[in-house]
């Protein structure tokens, strides 16, 4: 992540006699905007509540590629059903157009099931 990178040598170039907290100040102040600074609220308050496994910046790290990932993860698994419900629509828009085709030839009571087939027709 080009953000991690950028952040770890501004740290080690600017930041070596600041402590713990002020770097993760300082790398949470660059978090803004609509989601993020959500997030970066709930870490503050998880911090500030002592409720918080961040005590270091590499802590803080972790945890934004631990959130990056299961993002990640969750866009994949969303465009998989996505994949799948396309399909399932797909053969559900077949069906349906079988049976508007085979209806409106007039042969109403003559499909049976969808199936395409008349009745006593032998096939």
């Amino acid at each position: 992540m080009g953000f991690i990178n950028a952040c770890h040598l501004y740290a080690k170039a600017r930041l070596g006699g600041v402590d713990n907290k002020g770097k993760i100040s300082w790398v949470l102040s660059y978090v803004q905007g609509g989601v993020a600074e959500v997030w970066k609220d709930n870490v503050l308050d998880e911090i500030e509540n002592g409720m918080s496994e961040v005590e270091t910046m590499d802590n803080l790290f972790e945890k934004i590629r631990k959130e990056e990932e299961e993002k990640h993860n969750h866009r994949h698994r969303d465009s998989q059903e996505q994949k799948q419900a396309g399909e399932e629509w797909q053969w559900i828009g077949q069906q349906e157009k079988y049976r508007w085709y085979t209806t409106s030839a007039g042969k109403r009571g003559t499909i049976k099931k969808n199936t395409g087939r008349r009745k006593g027709s032998g096939y």
